[in-house]
């Protein structure tokens, strides 16, 4: 591959986003690609499916206790490879999430070298709160694509709105909207419709993995990985 892909999966806290952006790296993985999953949200829980339940350290609580931090401190090996990052949030009340992300990142990228060896980087950001911070990865360059996961419900679409508004206003264009179905009435044609109404596409996960969501530590493969090239 000649070109290094990298995407952010952004959405409403506890849509799915997280299993979502770790189930795209098992089933990319299990493709033969190389992949490499950066989790952007103060929970630090993105990776935790791809690393059987293994939490690992965050960039921000590192640098907080203002420890040299190396490679090997923060960049683990997951499921079929998977390179898995967490960025880690501010201290509760001072600091602020985006600008977190840009200085994660920032050290990521002066000490990573696999950071530059990946076909495929996904960071998993949060979307509940768009003030600037929020599009940082896109801002710095980071990322190419936007896709932005909801659901047919109200605060989910309320989000995904506010997210789309927030891409368009940094004229970058949104890939796609991926429904993670919760068995809402008409659910199909809710989502379906607010994806025509800003005018992209839209895929329903749920139609996209094989069996059920496993949990405890572990993540289901979907059966298809959309090519990289």
């Amino acid at each position: 591959m000649s070109v290094q892909k990298r995407i952010a999966i952004y959405g409403k806290g506890g849509i799915g986003k997280s299993s979502t952006a770790s189930n795209v790296a098992a089933a990319c993985a299990d493709e033969g690609y190389t992949v490499m999953i950066i989790g952007c949200d103060p929970k630090s829980d993105s990776s935790i499916t791809l690393l059987g339940g293994k939490r690992i350290p965050t960039i921000l609580d590192l640098l907080r206790e203002e420890k040299d931090v190396k490679e090997e401190d923060v960049v683990f090996t997951g499921y079929n490879g998977v390179k898995c990052v967490e960025v880690g949030g501010p201290e509760p009340g001072i600091g602020c999430a985006g600008r977190g992300i840009i200085v994660a990142i920032q050290t990521l990228k002066k000490i990573s070298k696999t950071l530059n060896e990946m076909d495929l980087i996904i960071y998993d950001v949060p979307g509940d709160i768009v003030c600037g911070g929020f599009v940082a990865p896109i801002r710095k360059g980071l990322v190419k694509e936007a896709y932005v996961l909801t659901s047919g419900e109200y605060m989910p679409l309320y989000a995904a709105n506010n997210i789309c508004r927030g891409l368009a206003k940094i004229n970058t264009p949104l890939s796609g909207i991926i429904c993670n179905s919760r068995s809402v009435s008409r659910e199909k044609e809710i989502v379906t419709k607010f994806a025509s109404g800003i005018h992209t596409k839209g895929t329903d996960r749920a139609g996209l993995r094989e069996g059920r969501f496993l949990g405890h530590g572990k993540s289901t493969r979907l059966q298809h990985c959309t090519s990289l090239s």
